[in-house]
């Protein structure tokens, strides 16, 4: 996948900490819905200009897949800094 694959990309704070939520194209979804399939419960590496900046564990809190319907949550101690350079990181693929 890549920063296309995104069609927008925001920085939050909630429940006391800095996450990015993603909005995925539909092209994005599908792709993004087999990779963590396939990697249930396993580390991701989310990789930025060459440097990995989130190594997120997918969904894991369920016990089971579901789809994440083209909205995705990246969270793992970010600071506001780091979560907004991140979002717009990954909203420039996006075209608009």
């Amino acid at each position: 996948m890549t920063a296309s694959s995104v069609e927008s990309a925001q920085s939050a704070f909630i429940d006391g900490q800095w996450i990015v939520d993603l909005t995925l194209t539909a092209t994005g979804s599908k792709q993004w819905d087999h990779l963590s399939e396939a990697q249930f419960h396993a580390l991701v590496a989310v990789v930025v200009d060459g440097t990995v900046v989130s190594i997120p564990i997918i969904q894991p809190t369920q016990s089971t897949f579901t789809s994440f319907n083209g909205s995705v949550q990246l969270a793992g101690g970010f600071t506001e800094h780091e979560a907004k350079v991140l979002a717009v990181s990954l909203s420039r693929g996006t075209s608009g």
